[in-house]
């Protein structure tokens, strides 16, 4: 598991869009699903860059991904992230707690 310098945002243009967040995000979760991690990492990077309102969703599924392939450190750093697009959010409190 590898996490590109800068973590999120190598989505090319022309990906935005809800649909394009929806397939994007669940073509990650269908990757994790199997194993997939780097194709995984590569759809929800791209969900990241695909809706800036939602990024805290994927961000978290990000952490998940990086955490049970054995890297809490880059865990940690999706959940920060996940953090500063939602402070509130429950899910990525807990995992911060978790994590810490």
């Amino acid at each position: 598991f590898e996490a590109p310098a800068g973590f999120a945002g190598g989505a090319a243009s022309g990906e935005g869009g809800a649909l394009g967040f929806e397939l994007l995000f669940a073509a990650g979760q269908a990757a994790a699903a199997r194993g997939d991690a780097p194709e995984a990492l590569d759809h929800f990077e791209r969900a990241v860059a695909a809706d800036p309102l939602r990024t805290a969703v994927p961000l978290r599924a990000l952490s998940v991904l990086a955490e049970s392939s054995g890297h809490p450190d880059v865990a940690m750093l999706y959940v920060e992230r996940a953090l500063e697009a939602d402070p509130s959010d429950p899910w990525s409190l807990f995992q911060r707690a978790r994590l810490a």
